[in-house]
């Protein structure tokens, strides 16, 4: 898999959504932290989707072995 160079910028976009959304999510609303952590896993995608320019196959990919590592640890 080829490594690309992403911008810090465009790194910090989905840590500031989902800080911003947990926020918003636990002290204003005060809901359970799933939903704005799913939210912002889709939201991360989206952007490695069609901002990166990242096929869906890599992102898959990436995604399937993340679940796989933690699974050793359950």
């Amino acid at each position: 898999m080829e490594q690309r160079k992403v911008s810090p910028l465009i790194s910090l976009i989905p840590i500031i959504f989902l800080i911003a959304l947990l926020y918003v999510s636990v002290v204003v609303y005060e809901i359970d932290v799933h939903i704005p952590i799913f939210i912002s896993a889709m939201f991360a995608t989206l952007i490695g989707v069609f901002v990166l320019k990242t096929p869906w196959e890599v992102i898959e990919e990436g995604i399937f072995e993340t679940i796989k590592l933690s699974l050793i640890a359950i």
